[in-house]
Formats: structure tokens, C-alpha cells, sequence
């Protein structure tokens, strides 16, 4: 290696020409670095939710696809067991939709809307009996029970909502005794089965990439098209109203908005939020539970990174490995 040029923000994310391999993005213990012209390399922990990127891109190169677009290539280069996962990525000529999105007409944002509307009627005609990943292993729960770090990915999403919530039930149950201050469990339990009677079953679930974002979007702005959509670590088998749940906490709404009469053509703005609301109300409950994970605040101090970045800092376990046994924080 010759040289080490490191990125330290997201701006620095850039598809850029050199021969030499550097990184150009870094975030929790992990890299993306480019190598050569042709090539990205992300190197990261292996805490047993990665690689769904690749498991996603092997399923969809296994169909015949015409309107998702993709990196060329995608291949692991390391065994499940290793402590740490590589992913080699053929490289994609082109930048991310968020670099160029203010600088569009209302016309070049349109097309930009219908090649991803025809991405996503795609998407959705795979379809699975229930919840699961690409390669019908269980869903990582990023719907309700999202845990901070990120690193940690403690519950599943169940087959059923009866499986889904017993996956939960504790911190739910300690949840609404800490939202309605009783320990009453008679009213804790009713609550709790009013949650789950509300609650939608997860039913006949579809494709769905889970993080659509304008920076998970690249495109060639020389003749407007979306070359790849990138970044599926949070993809698989959802139940219907996921993908635009997950782009309302997202945050892409002017990408995203206005699309959704065309992807879910018989489900108008009432009809879907009247189906996640009640999953909201019980991801309010989970937030409401405070749960810790062991090692999540362990860390290295380290030494100064360099004479032209004389900066001290600290290196924390849960981005290299940690257990981050999850438990809940019963304050009484």
C-alpha cells in the first residue's frame, strides 16, 4: 500500500479516480476503501448482521431483473466465522442523487421519481409468506426494536405479530408501566393486548430496501438515469406499508412522497397511515424502555493520530466486536 488517504466526514465520499488504495468513507469501525479504478472494498466488524448487502444482491441476480439497478458486481471474500467481513464491490461510475438533488428542475426530478417507481414495482413482486431476509433467514427487528448502537441487532421480526410481540414482550410490558407510572400488572397486560390487537398482522410480505435515501441513490448526470441503488444491509421481506415507513423516518420526503400513489396505486394516504399507526404507538412503548447493552461504552483511548492531526480520541468496542448483550435498565 502506498499510500492512506482517510475521509472523515460523509462529504468525503466521493467516487473519485486513483490507483492507489485509500478510504473514502468511515463510520463505526468500518471503511469503504477504493481500490484502483474498478473496484471498492468495505471492510468491516462482523457482529452478525452484515452482509445482507450481499445476500440481497445474490438473490437479485439470481431473477431476471429489468428495472433495479445495481452494482455489476458483488462478492464476500471472507468466511462467516472471521472477526472481520470484506465485501468487494465493482465500482459504479457515477455520483449520489443527494450531491445534485438541489440543483435539478422539476423535470429531472420526475424522471429521477419514475425510474424508481419502476424499481420499486419490481421489487415488489417478490414476495415471501412472512418476514425474512433475501436468504429466508430471520429479519433483523429496525421496525420497533431498533437498538442504539447500531452495531446491536437484538430482536427479530416474529412470523406473526403474536411472535413479533412475545420477541419484545418485556421491554414492552416495562415500557407502558413506566408510560402510565403503574406496576399494576392487571392494566400493564391490558394495554399490552390492546397494543396487539391493533397492531397489523405482518401478512403476504414484499422486497423492500428499507433505507432509500438520496444518497443511497448513484445516477450519471450526463444522461439523467439511476445507474444503482446501493447500500441494502437493512433489506428483505416486509410487510406492504414498510418501505415508506422506513422513508418517513428516513427523511427523503421529496424524493419520496410524491411517489407512493403510483407504487401502492390502491392504498391512498389514510389507508396507510391507518395501518402504522398502531405500529408506532408500539414503537413509542419501546422507546420508552430503557435498555443498555454490556461494552457499549468500553473504549481505547489512543494517542494522537498524526503530527498534521495532532488529535486525541477514543476507540469503542462496540464498533470492533463487543458482545453488546442487551438488557433492560429496570430502575426500581
Amino acid at each position: 500500500m502506498q499510500s492512506l488517504r482517510v475521509g472523515h466526514t460523509a462529504r468525503t465520499r466521493k467516487f473519485v479516480h486513483s490507483k492507489d488504495p485509500h478510504c473514502i468513507y468511515a463510520r463505526s469501525g468500518g471503511g469503504l476503501w477504493h481500490i484502483g479504478n474498478e473496484w471498492f472494498l468495505w471492510d468491516r466488524v462482523n457482529n452478525g448482521r452484515l452482509g445482507n448487502d450481499f445476500i440481497t444482491h445474490q438473490f437479485l441476480r439470481s431473477h431476471t431483473i429489468q428495472n433495479i439497478p445495481l452494482v455489476e458486481k458483488m462478492q464476500l471474500i471472507s468466511e462467516p466465522t472471521d472477526k472481520v467481513q470484506f465485501t468487494l464491490m465493482s465500482r459504479t461510475r457515477g455520483i449520489p442523487l443527494r450531491d445534485i438533488w438541489d440543483s435539478l428542475s422539476k423535470e429531472q426530478k420526475q424522471g429521477y421519481r419514475d425510474q424508481l417507481i419502476a424499481a420499486l414495482r419490481e421489487m415488489r413482486q417478490f414476495t415471501a409468506p412472512f418476514p425474512q431476509r433475501a436468504d429466508g433467514t430471520p429479519l433483523h427487528d429496525k421496525i420497533i426494536a431498533e437498538c442504539q448502537p447500531a452495531a446491536a441487532n437484538c430482536k427479530s421480526i416474529g412470523k406473526t405479530k403474536e411472535e413479533w410481540f412475545n420477541n419484545i414482550a418485556d421491554e414492552l410490558r416495562y415500557g407502558i408501566s413506566l408510560m402510565l407510572e403503574t406496576k399494576d400488572a392487571t392494566i400493564i397486560q391490558e394495554r399490552f393486548q390492546q397494543l396487539q390487537d391493533n397492531f397489523p398482522e405482518p401478512g403476504t410480505c414484499v422486497l423492500t430496501h428499507g433505507d432509500l435515501t438520496l444518497g443511497n441513490i448513484i445516477v450519471d448526470i450526463h444522461n439523467g438515469r439511476i445507474v444503482a441503488i446501493i447500500d441494502w444491509e437493512r433489506a428483505g421481506f416486509y410487510p406492504w406499508w414498510a418501505e415508506r415507513l422506513f422513508a418517513t423516518m428516513g427523511g427523503s420526503s421529496e424524493l419520496l412522497d410524491p411517489i407512493w400513489d403510483k407504487v401502492c396505486p390502491d392504498v391512498d394516504d389514510e389507508a396507510f397511515f391507518a395501518a402504522v399507526s398502531p405500529v408506532m404507538d408500539v414503537r413509542l412503548v419501546w422507546e420508552e424502555c430503557p435498555i443498555e447493552h454490556s461494552e457499549e461504552d468500553d473504549a481505547w483511548f489512543q494517542r494522537a493520530f498524526c503530527e498534521c492531526k495532532p488529535f486525541g480520541g477514543k476507540i469503542y468496542k462496540k464498533f470492533l466486536g463487543a458482545k453488546l448483550e442487551h438488557r433492560i435498565d429496570y430502575q426500581d
